[in-house]
């Protein structure tokens, strides 16, 4: 699996590359990153340790910051290719009642994110596009657990077996022109890892990002289609 998304991600990348391209955008996008865990693994887990301690977990997702660059290949007014490089990370929020009052926990584990995407455009609405494609992530940290009660933390931290894991992405997103040449982005997309940090897996990594963004593109903006 992970080689056959490396070969879909080289291909996508030597079109962004390679290809003829009608104009380029150079820009950068940061956000909200929602991460949280699934899957049937992470269910029993958490009923395991609900058995065990006898009491609730209540999950949530858990907020953390996204910023990276990116560069955009149109060869038509409705095909390109785009290429990032983000920082991000993924993990799970959750809470427990104890007799002191409620702990308050979170996984975390910080990545350096290389998605290789499709982008489609048209009508009928000028601006809009949809994003889909796989996602190269290098897992920089281990996976920390920390837990907090009445302003006291405690941590520990646990070591992947893979450090480098594969994702699918699909998203859309509107842009808005300024000026002669630039571009300003929102954007909203879903991530799903296709491959496991930990063996067997654990669990299933999911994020959704909701971003915003700002370019420069390469050929002045055709004002004669507003």
């Amino acid at each position: 699996m992970r080689k056959k998304v490396l070969v879909l991600m080289c291909v996508l990348l030597s079109l962004t590359v390679g290809g003829a391209v009608a104009q380029t955008v150079v820009g950068a996008k940061t956000g909200l990153n929602l991460n949280w865990y699934s899957g049937s693994n992470w269910d029993n887990f958490i009923a395991s340790v609900e058995a065990i301690d006898g009491v609730p977990y209540d999950e949530a997702p858990a907020p953390t910051f996204h910023i990276g660059a990116f560069i955009e290949s149109m060869f038509t007014d409705n095909i390109g290719i785009v290429l990032e490089l983000n920082a991000s990370s993924y993990g799970q929020a959750y809470s427990y009642p104890t007799i002191f009052g409620d702990v308050d926990g979170t996984f975390r584990q910080s990545i350096v994110e290389v998605p290789v995407l499709l982008k489609l455009t048209g009508q009928p609405l000028e601006g809009f596009y949809v994003l889909a494609g796989a996602s190269a992530q290098y897992l920089y940290t281990d996976l920390e657990l920390r837990e907090e009660l009445l302003g006291a933390e405690a941590s520990t931290t646990f070591a992947p077996d893979n450090d480098l894991v594969f994702g699918a992405l699909i998203g859309g997103g509107w842009d808005i022109q300024f000026g002669s040449r630039g571009i300003f982005k929102i954007e909203g997309r879903y991530t799903r890892n296709i491959t496991d940090d930990f063996d067997p897996a654990l669990f299933d990594v999911n994020r959704f990002n909701l971003l915003v963004g700002l370019g420069s593109a390469s050929v002045p903006h055709d004002t004669t289609r507003f």
